[in-house]
């Protein structure tokens, strides 16, 4: 999406500047693709990509983000959202 700005520096020119994405569009947008042989921990709040040998690691990370983001969001006063990769 592009917008026209108009620049202090240049008054009466409109500059065409990307618009950074809004909160919801970001969210709609898909997870980086993870490589191929990597493997996915997931919980209903949060997926984990990581190498096979990491797998421990990825289910403690996993299930940690899962207890904390609703502590977080309601510290925050923010909604959850989707799930966050």
């Amino acid at each position: 999406m592009l917008i026209a700005l108009l620049s202090t520096a240049r008054a009466g020119q409109a500059v065409l500047r990307a618009a950074p994405p809004t909160d919801a569009e970001a969210a709609l947008e898909p997870p980086p693709p993870a490589p191929p042989d990597w493997i996915a921990v997931e919980t209903a709040l949060v997926v984990v990509h990581a190498d096979e040998h990491d797998r421990r690691l990825a289910r403690r990370l996993a299930r940690h983000a899962h207890e904390a983001l609703p502590r977080l969001a309601d510290e925050l006063g923010v909604a959850i959202g989707p799930t966050i990769h």
